[in-house]
């Protein structure tokens, strides 16, 4: 029990002032209430170890197990707890790479459709300039490529091959304006064997 000894005050001693109520004792209400307060929160206290004793004594625990069973469950719920920023990041990436990815691949088709080697595709992408090629969506602008492309064609027009009659793509490179027939590669290397060119 709380010691209140302190708290009241006995004032039959008191010689000076003998009132008719000197025999009343006088009570620090202040210093009762603190000592109320500590009473109850030893209480609570006192409560928490019975119902926690009780709780580890029907699963045959100690009270260090459970400390290190909190212990381990608090650190596998921050080990499993998902880091938001590293996911948005990858997701970007992702994001980046597969919008990359459909440019690349329309840009090439269109290359083709506008009659270039596909082994001089690459390098006349590579000299496109394929930054503004979206719309204001983000979108790849099919159109927007094919303009790029042009201004590299129009600028290097002997990187666009030519058909002669045998349906061969050929690069002219001089005038070209020779209405004889270009020979083709497979023509000069028969050629330089000796065989007869094909017909």
């Amino acid at each position: 029990m709380a010691d209140i000894s302190g708290i009241i005050t006995d004032n039959t001693n008191n010689t000076e002032n003998k009132t008719p109520d000197a025999s009343v004792p006088e009570i620090n209400y202040a210093q009762l209430a603190a000592e109320l307060a500590k009473a109850v929160d030893k209480g609570k206290e006192q409560k928490e170890k019975v119902i926690t004793k009780s709780f580890l004594e029907q699963y045959n625990l100690t009270e260090d197990m459970a400390k290190e069973a909190v212990r381990a469950y608090k650190d596998l719920q921050t080990k499993n707890k998902p880091d938001i920023k590293a996911i948005t990041n990858e997701l970007n990436t992702y994001k980046t790479q597969l919008q990359q990815a459909k440019l690349n691949n329309l840009a090439t088709l269109t290359a083709l459709e506008l009659g270039i080697d596909i082994k001089k595709a690459s390098l006349i992408l590579k000299m496109a300039d394929l930054t503004k090629v979206t719309n204001e969506n983000g979108e790849v602008d099919a159109e927007k490529i094919k303009a790029s492309i042009n201004e590299v064609l129009t600028a290097l027009p002997e990187l666009k091959g030519v058909t002669n009659n045998k349906g061969t793509k050929i690069v002219e490179l001089g005038g070209g304006k020779d209405e004889k027939e270009i020979d083709t590669d497979d023509d000069k290397l028969r050629k330089a064997f000796g065989l007869k060119p094909k017909k």
